[in-house]
């Protein structure tokens, strides 16, 4: 499901996903930290993305699988993350609690699955009950092997939704109290404005972003990150979930199974030219198992 609609996801994670959780500064203020996304977004992003193909790699979870070796590293990860958001953020805890908590993780995932699920949805695909919730099962499946206890995972999509509205309305916050966010938000922006075609901006369409991330965001969660509204946009969003549904095949069965592996090694193919270009090949978290591997680095 998820390769069978790869076109279409990268626009949601970009576009909904990544921007929505710069809403809350419990997720701003560390990744603001590391510089990374506001100084290199498209690499951040991608490496992201490569996590985001781990996960949904035939046999990740099966043993050795690229989804559990990622899960293990991203755990490293944090738990190094810990004591630098301490030294750097010394009033964070007081107000956010432990960094990088379960509750961070939780959310962050759902951004690749819950949020992906609505944002197809918004775009027009027909997505079965069944294909929500195979799009949703592998990342249930990640929760725990990132160590979020069962009792914390949702069980459903109904689940993971009741528990987001309750994070948004309790961690997010309005523009002028989160600045990391607002200006993550704009590197986000100009990222994907820089990523369009020279040729879309004579045309007048380099605020496309903007207008999809109202189309899958909505006025209230743009405003809390200040991305401006697009003059028009509720005509110009029409167009944009048109065009997008155009590019789905979910809606003729006939049509699904004929196109679906096109679709799928089109997408993988886009998808790791895509981070080749950027990272020289593959991105790699690397742990290091003995010191000469740490001086190497």
């Amino acid at each position: 499901m998820f390769l069978a609609n790869g076109l279409q996801i990268p626009v949601i994670l970009l576009c909904k996903s990544i921007p929505e959780g710069y809403g809350a500064p419990a997720l701003t203020q560390v990744l603001h930290m590391t510089g990374l996304l506001k100084e290199r977004p498209l690499r951040r992003l991608l490496g992201v993305l490569q996590m985001v193909l781990d996960v949904a790699d035939e046999g990740g979870f099966e043993p050795e699988g690229k989804a559990l070796c990622v899960a293990a590293k991203l755990r490293l990860l944090h738990a190094g993350l810990r004591p630098l958001v301490r030294h750097h953020l010394p009033g964070y805890e007081a107000t956010h609690n432990v960094p990088c908590n379960h509750e961070d993780m939780l959310v962050t995932v759902l951004g690749f699955s819950l949020m992906v699920v609505d944002g197809l949805q918004a775009l027009g695909t027909q997505l079965t009950p069944q294909d929500a919730e195979d799009l949703f099962y592998p990342w249930r499946v990640f929760c725990a092997c990132m160590g979020i206890p069962d009792a914390y995972i949702p069980t459903d999509l109904q689940d993971a939704r009741q528990f987001y509205r309750a994070w948004e309305a309790r961690q997010c916050v309005a523009a002028d109290q989160n600045p990391e966010g607002v200006q993550l938000a704009h590197a986000n922006t100009q990222m994907l404005r820089d990523l369009l075609p020279q040729w879309s901006h004579v045309l007048g369409m380099s605020d496309l972003p903007q207008m999809y991330m109202w189309l899958l965001m909505g006025r209230q969660r743009c405003e809390r990150v200040r991305i401006p509204p697009v003059v028009g946009h509720r005509l110009l969003q029409k167009s944009a979930a048109l065009v997008m549904r155009g590019v789905t095949v979910n809606e003729n069965e006939l049509l699904r199974r004929l196109l679906a592996p096109i679709t799928r090694k089109l997408s993988v193919a886009v998808y790791r030219a895509l981070i080749r270009q950027e990272y020289d090949g593959e991105p790699a978290l690397v742990v290091p198992t003995r010191l000469a591997d740490v001086w190497s680095m």
